[in-house]
């Protein structure tokens, strides 16, 4: 199977500068606009959005170190695997992570603090794994219907909390708590594609609107629109679209 693979990942309209950075391929960056066409037959495919948070520069640090580390640990993964290795790889992987962030706070007081969500995605031969870990999100889309596959790890997601938008994690890759992954296998629908992005979108745009601008050539519009709204923060996402299924 090939995709058509457009990340672009932007600063916004009000933020100084961007702590997002995204993942394809091997390929880890921000403030940039790029395509690729990725096939995956003799390979997997990795590809995530990590939003950073801390003072100064210490979101954009976080981002960009766990997504060195995840690539460095999927690298070598094989494409073949299935959901239990898998699953146990990252969580050894989340424990690791966890211990590096906490030492690189410990030796910067800058970075003390720093944490960063999660949103990814791999492409194996035959199955396709999200996981995720604070309010970035994965969606697929399908004959116009736009899906969600992740849930947002803020306070709108505990019982009895009323039903809004929150930017309250409870949830990040950070050494101040003790993290998790969310780990699932997807059902792929033939001609489906998928869509993974930070906040600085879906609080700037809403799914219905996602929806129909998903269906333009440029996928760009997207961004366009997060930053006609306003464009309060980063915005980074994936879309990746199949060329043959």
């Amino acid at each position: 199977m090939q995709y058509q693979i457009t990340s672009i990942s932007d600063r916004g309209r009000v933020r100084a500068n961007n702590e997002d950075h995204i993942l394809v391929d091997g390929e880890i960056f921000n403030d940039a606009h790029k395509q690729w066409t990725s096939s995956f037959e003799q390979r997997g495919l990795l590809v995530a959005v990590a939003d950073g948070m801390g003072g100064h520069n210490a979101g954009e640090v976080a981002s960009k170190m766990v997504l060195e580390s995840l690539h460095n640990c999927i690298a070598d993964i094989n494409p073949a695997v299935a959901l239990p290795e898998f699953e146990d790889t990252l969580v050894l992987w989340l424990e690791s992570i966890h211990q590096e962030m906490e030492k690189a706070g410990n030796e910067d007081s800058g970075l003390r603090g720093m944490g960063t969500t999660l949103t990814g995605l791999f492409f194996g031969h035959a199955r396709i794994f999200c996981f995720h870990a604070g309010d970035s999100r994965a969606y697929s889309f399908h004959k116009e219907s736009l899906q969600l596959l992740t849930i947002d790890h803020t306070v709108n997601t505990l019982p009895g909390m009323p039903e809004r938008r929150s930017n309250l994690l409870l949830n990040c890759i950070s050494a101040s708590c003790q993290p998790r992954l969310d780990i699932a296998e997807i059902k792929h629908l033939p001609g489906s594609s998928y869509l993974l992005c930070s906040d600085g979108l879906t609080d700037m745009v809403s799914e219905k609107k996602m929806a129909e601008l998903i269906t333009r050539p440029a996928i760009a519009s997207l961004v366009d629109e997060a930053n006609n709204n306003g464009g309060r923060d980063n915005i980074s996402l994936i879309f990746l679209k199949p060329f043959i299924d």
